[in-house]
């Protein structure tokens, strides 16, 4: 009996060092339709990509920044900190890291050229140059350059927007034949502040485009719409909403807070409902908040595709440097909300449609 005992714990503990473990840190929670779409792509992968030639191990973790500020070095210390403590604890082989939160101030300050840790990311709005943590002599060492990081890099398909416009105008003459101006609406979050310098530098082919100054409050926000209904826009373009502040109280769980922004449902909505120019969102779910139709990164694509990366990183025979070190997102989703499209009397061209229900993104 003792001599089985033995055997058993033996073998348990060895399967224990072999096993690789996978930190995956969203910026994020689970609230946000971007995030659960991530993690529908990671889970594809873990599905697809299980087999017995390595045990992994694998732990999530949300640091909640759409509901909570990371505007001040107060509002960042303490879930930085705790992100960081739950790292250190479960020790990964590999972090797998989402969007610009995540790398901005944890996984670049913390984990560049990390011995013995491997690091993913994806999701990320910014270039990768932006994501630095500092040496000894103040020497900047990036995500560009760092010996343990891979990635993919998330960019708005300017040209698939601009496609989409055409088809609009082809559908619905009478109305957008001459459209010609989109402008871009903004909130004051680092994603859509990046999003913005993107899409600046783009090419708009026949369109000309122009952006908002970034918009902090929910009733700022409201105070634009209504003042840019006046001018000569065509369409307007949506990222970030998610992040306008409101002083409001909300009941929850039977108990009073303070809400600090603004219910993305209620503003997406409000927008569509009170805006006389069409809406195009530049992420699939904003159709499903409310807008009339979204273009935007495929999310579940840019899950998958992280953990294909990881996948290779925790095997013996794949070293980091066999890997193509950064890519961009090349998987994007049409989405169409039927309503809102028909509410403002415009036709859906059949081809959009086709797609938008082929992804389940078609909402009626």
């Amino acid at each position: 009996m003792l001599v089985f005992l033995l055997v058993t714990v033996s073998l348990v503990l060895l399967n224990s060092a072999k096993q690789k473990r996978i930190f995956i840190l969203h910026s994020y929670n689970t609230d946000y339709a971007w995030t659960r779409g991530l993690n529908f792509g990671l889970e594809k992968g873990m599905r697809e990509l299980s087999h017995g030639r390595v045990n992994y191990d694998v732990r999530y973790y949300y640091m909640n920044a759409k509901n909570i500020p990371f505007e001040t070095d107060a509002d960042v210390r303490g879930p930085v900190k705790q992100a960081v403590q739950a790292i250190e604890m479960y020790q990964p082989d590999v972090i797998i890291a989402f969007d610009d939160i995540a790398q901005k101030f944890v996984v670049a300050p913390n984990y560049i050229n990390r011995p013995g840790v491997d690091v993913v990311f994806s999701g990320v709005n910014g270039d990768e140059t932006r994501y630095c943590s500092s040496t000894r002599g103040d020497e900047k060492v990036c995500y560009n350059t760092a010996v343990n990081v891979v990635g993919t890099l998330e960019r708005i398909p300017v040209a698939s927007v601009v496609d989409i416009i055409h088809f609009l105008r082809l559908e619905n003459p009478q109305t957008l034949a001459s459209a010609k101006h989109v402008h871009f609406l903004l909130d004051e979050s680092i994603t859509a502040t990046q999003d913005a310098l993107y899409l600046e530098n783009q090419d708009w082919q026949d369109m000309a485009f122009s952006v908002s100054p970034p918009i902090d409050t929910y009733e700022d926000w409201q105070n634009y719409i209504l003042g840019i209904n006046q001018e000569n826009v065509d369409f307007l373009l949506v990222d970030g909403y998610r992040k306008l502040r409101v002083d409001e109280s909300v009941t929850t769980h039977n108990t009073a807070e303070q809400r600090i922004y603004a219910d993305p449902l209620k503003v997406a909505r409000w927008t569509e409902a009170n805006s006389n120019i069409p809406i195009i969102g530049l992420n699939a779910f904003s159709s499903e908040d409310g807008f009339m139709l979204s273009v935007g990164v495929s999310a579940s694509a840019l899950g998958y595709k992280a953990f294909v990366k990881a996948s290779n990183l925790i095997m013996d025979d794949h070293p980091i440097n066999s890997l193509e070190r950064v890519d961009i997102s090349d998987q994007y989703v049409v989405a169409i909300n039927q309503t809102a499209m028909e509410q403002r009397g415009l036709k859906i061209p059949n081809m959009l449609q086709v797609f938008a229900r082929a992804t389940e993104h078609f909402y009626e």
